[in-house]
């Protein structure tokens, strides 16, 4: 599972998860300036495949892998690019988990304080902090140039899990993630 709206205070464990596509997903592109992408008509997968990371076994690995796949071949498709046998490009992806805290110090009030004429005097302040552990997952699409085997253009999402989702869902947060991913591809 890559992204999170909802995440509690407790680390999420779970074996399977999903992509959501909420606000708090970190969204990077970069590409080779230089390179050409107008003739990007025609792709395949990577012959390769995904990594077989312990991140993609985490978001639950053949279902995840079918999911992003399926989703991908229809936004290519939207796009006018399409899978050949002579591919312009190879796409691949690759997934990757790590475990992080966050500390929250939040400000909850003052206690004590008299007023006097024009001016406060007295009292003080508490703060309560807040300790979260979660998994942050981030999702890297890679497009190789097939001519060249060189690596053209990349895009990442990165967010804190999430569990419990539905099917359904993890379908449209998957689907509403990768368009914001592959909203500037190909490069104008």
């Amino acid at each position: 599972e890559i992204a999170s709206c909802l995440v509690g205070s407790e680390m999420c464990i779970e074996t399977a998860a999903a992509l959501s596509a909420c606000s708090n997903v970190s969204i990077n592109t970069d590409y080779d300036v230089d390179h050409d992408f107008s003739g990007y008509t025609t792709y395949q997968w990577h012959p390769s495949g995904p990594s077989q990371t312990e991140g993609l076994n985490r978001v639950g690995n053949d279902i995840f892998d079918q999911r992003l796949t399926r989703l991908t071949e229809q936004k290519l498709a939207a796009k006018g690019i399409n899978k050949g046998d002579t591919p312009q490009f190879y796409i691949n992806y690759s997934v990757v988990t790590q475990e992080q805290v966050s500390v929250d110090t939040y400000n909850s009030g003052f206690y004590g304080s008299r007023y006097y004429g024009n001016s406060f005097y007295g009292g003080g302040g508490f703060s309560d902090t807040r300790v979260r552990y979660y998994t942050q997952g981030t999702l890297v699409i890679d497009i190789i140039d097939a001519n060249k085997n060189l690596l053209v253009w990349r895009a990442s999402a990165a967010s804190k899990l999430k569990s419990g989702s539905t099917p359904q869902q993890n379908e449209a947060d998957m689907s509403a993630m990768l368009d914001q991913l592959f909203t500037e591809f190909p490069p104008q």
